[in-house]
């Protein structure tokens, strides 16, 4: 796909989706539903944008929030709500925003005891922290969140979607044994589910393993069907990833037109969808590029322009940001760990209580049951003489 071709297709989906959107809110609300059903209906459709048409996503979940709040906090409607707005700040790396979503859902999810959506959440939270390089960190909740998967034994490709993580965690860490391990374990459930949308992550993940092991020809075959699904899937961010994947094979392969090419393409979409997360990882790569070019004036204004994007991204405010959100929660959860607790044991106080005032009562009953008998038997005795 062309640079042009690429930004004319852009174009037509940005008129496309606003007239989309107001379409959907005008069908919905003509439908006279139950609150509910709208809030799950418009959460369910701000889901299957995210990755087409992020900008609509991010509207239709807003409403469904909105709605949710106007319907007495409906917990569901909340709980998806929150989490896909993380989910779009993430893409957009706008960590901070995303991780208060994250945790927003998180403790509504918890006090409703829906275990479902709590794996959700770590598993999104990971994510935040595999984005901004805390590999170890991310390992951490996508293990967490695969534990209740496992447990929970509903949903194979939600297990699949914890496996290609700890994979892509396990890459980055450089255990690639390990982590094609988890993509093929991945890539075996998504062609049971005949899931094309697992599959490209899974084969995305070979793909780059490959390359990093020197098998180019095997790494550009996976690369080129994961290129495939996610073209015919229109998942932007998907295609974004595989053009940067490309062009570190290509300079691998030391055919730098090819990796140059590669990455421009990614850096288009990257930019027109605010992917910054991208178009971080695309601007190092063309700066590669350019370099091994001898292009170097070109280099060094990319790698002004990477590290400017670096720090918005990862920097340190945001980074204190996300800490103190974390510690809130969990401080936040130790204090209603110890209010229940303090309630468990008051509930036993008062029940040991009542159970010794029961015994003495009972004791007393006894006694005096005992005293009747005799004197009854003194009575009886003294009538008889």
């Amino acid at each position: 796909m062309c640079k042009l071709g690429i930004i004319f297709i852009l174009a037509f989906g940005a008129i496309s989706g606003l007239w989309g959107q107001q379409s959907f809110l005008e069908g919905l609300d003509a439908r006279a539903l139950p609150d509910t059903t709208a809030i799950n209906l418009l959460n369910d459709h701000a889901y299957s944008l995210i990755k087409t048409d992020p900008d609509s996503a991010e509207l239709f979940a807003n409403e469904a929030i909105m709605r949710s709040e106007q319907a007495d906090s409906y917990p569901k409607g909340l709980i998806n709500g929150h989490i896909l707005l993380g989910i779009l700040n993430k893409d957009r790396a706008y960590y901070g925003l995303s991780v208060e979503d994250y945790l927003l859902a998180l403790k509504l999810a918890e006090q409703v005891g829906d275990s479902l959506r709590v794996s959700g959440c770590l598993n999104n939270i990971g994510s935040v922290y595999f984005e901004q390089g805390n590999y170890r960190k991310s390992l951490a909740y996508y293990q967490r969140s695969l534990d209740i998967e496992d447990k929970l034994g509903k949903d194979k490709g939600q297990k699949s979607i914890r496996l290609v993580n700890l994979g892509d965690a396990y890459e980055k860490l450089d255990s690639l044994d390990k982590a094609a391990a988890y993509y093929y374990g991945s890539l075996l459930i998504e062609e049971d589910l005949k899931n094309e949308d697992g599959m490209f992550y899974a084969r995305l993940g070979i793909g780059r393993v490959n390359a990093r092991k020197g098998d180019f020809g095997n790494a550009e075959a996976e690369l080129r069907r994961a290129l495939g699904y996610a073209q015919q899937l229109q998942n932007w961010s998907g295609i974004c990833e595989t053009y940067i994947a490309l062009g570190d094979l290509y300079i691998l392969r030391q055919q730098r037109e090819e990796a140059r090419n590669a990455l421009d393409s990614a850096l288009t979409l990257s930019r027109n969808y605010h992917y910054q997360g991208l178009e971080v990882r695309a601007l190092g790569s063309l700066y590669q590029v350019h370099k091994l070019q001898g292009d170097y004036a070109t280099a060094n204004h990319i790698l002004e322009e990477y590290f400017a994007l670096r720090e918005v991204v990862n920097s340190a405010t945001v980074n204190n940001r996300i800490g103190e959100l974390q510690t809130r929660y969990e401080l936040e959860k130790k204090d209603q760990e110890i209010a229940l607790l303090r309630e468990q044991k008051a509930g036993q106080l008062t029940k040991m209580r009542f159970d010794h005032k029961l015994r003495n009562y009972l004791l007393f009953s006894i006694f005096v049951a005992v005293l009747l008998v005799l004197y009854n038997y003194y009575r009886a005795r003294r009538s008889g003489s």
